[in-house]
């Protein structure tokens, strides 16, 4: 099934519901995640690394926003990840892949 994207206000509410993931963690790939933050984002796959790849150079703080006016393609939720372990890697996976991956029953609305 694909995914459709999301409105702004819609992204921001589920991104509110799923607020308490920050600062939790999960096993992935035989390694464990830390989900720092929940993120608003421009849809699509192209733009799902995006943000995680500016956040790690400095181009971005993790504060940033997505760009509102840039409604065309509409928006998705990444969850930012950052791995433990000797070498700290940062992550991202979008909030429908988490959500089927651990069990999570949530129905979005688009």
């Amino acid at each position: 099934m694909k995914n459709s994207p999301f409105t702004l206000e819609e992204a921001e509410e589920i991104a509110e519901d799923f607020e308490d993931l920050a600062d939790t963690g999960f096993q992935k790939e035989g390694r464990k995640w830390i989900i720092s933050r929940i993120v608003v984002c421009q849809f699509g796959e192209a733009n799902k690394s995006v943000f995680p790849e500016k956040l790690e150079s400095g181009a971005v703080t993790a504060f940033a926003q997505p760009d509102t006016t840039m409604t065309e393609g509409g928006f998705d939720l990444s969850l930012l990840l950052t791995s433990q372990g000797e070498e700290p890697i940062t992550s991202s996976i979008d909030i429908r892949t988490y959500t089927e991956m651990m069990g999570i029953n949530y129905k979005f609305q688009v």
